[in-house]
C-alpha cells in the first residue's frame, strides 16, 4: 500500500541508551516460560519480580516490561502487589 505522506520524527531516546534483552531465567533459576500451562506458577512469577528489581537497581532511568498478554500482566501484578513483589522491584 502507498502511502501520500509520510511524517518521521526522531525519538527522544537515542540508541545508545536502549538496551533490547530476553530473559530466559531469572535470578533465582526459574525458567521464564509464561504460557497456558505454567501461568500459575507463583514460583516463577516471584523469581521475575526478584530478577527485575535486582536489574532495576542497576539501571538508571527505568525499565518497560512487556508480557504476552494483558491477563497475564494483571495476574503478575495482583501476585506482587499482595506478595511484596512491587515493593521489592
Amino acid at each position: 500500500m502507498e502511502f501520500k505522506h509520510k511524517l518521521e520524527n526522531p525519538h527522544v531516546i537515542s540508541a545508545d541508551q536502549v538496551n533490547i534483552s530476553i530473559l530466559r531465567n531469572g535470578i533465582q533459576s526459574s525458567e521464564f516460560k509464561f504460557d497456558y500451562q505454567t501461568r500459575e506458577n507463583f514460583e516463577m512469577h516471584d523469581d521475575l519480580a526478584s530478577t527485575i528489581a535486582k536489574i532495576a537497581s542497576r539501571v538508571p532511568g527505568g525499565l518497560l516490561i512487556f508480557f504476552p498478554s494483558y491477563k497475564l500482566m494483571n495476574d503478575i501484578y495482583e501476585r506482587w502487589n499482595t506478595k511484596g513483589g512491587l515493593r521489592q522491584i
